[in-house]
Formats: structure tokens, C-alpha cells, sequence
């Protein structure tokens, strides 16, 4: 399986002493600022779908209150 160059942070999560990298923090960041400014976010009832390959955006995960 392909992963597209700008989704790579999902996959390299952790560094050799099973921390998150900053590479993955920043993702997670930028994810979630777009993410909750979509229409889509609100429409959603303020429910994130996960963008990896095996949820495929249909899996919530996070819910915002």
C-alpha cells in the first residue's frame, strides 16, 4: 500500500524510544485545526473522523464538547 506523502505522519508515530515524534504532534495539530474548521465538523455534531487508511475517515475519533 501507497501512502501519500502528506498523510506519512499517521504512520511514523514513534522514534526509537517509543515517543511520538514532532513530525507526528505537528500532524496531529494541523489535522485537528482543519479538521474542526470544516462545515463539516459542525454539521457532524463536532465529531472527527480518523483519516488513516484502515478507518477511512468513517471511524470517530475524537469528539469535541
Amino acid at each position: 500500500m501507497k501512502i501519500p506523502k502528506n498523510w506519512r505522519w499517521m504512520y511514523q508515530r514513534l522514534d526509537a524510544n517509543k515517543c511520538w515524534t514532532n513530525e507526528f504532534r505537528e500532524g496531529v495539530f494541523q489535522f485537528v485545526q482543519f479538521a474542526i474548521s470544516q462545515e463539516e465538523f459542525t454539521l457532524d455534531g463536532g465529531k472527527l473522523r480518523c483519516p488513516c487508511v484502515k478507518c477511512k475517515c468513517k471511524v470517530s475519533s475524537l469528539g469535541m464538547m
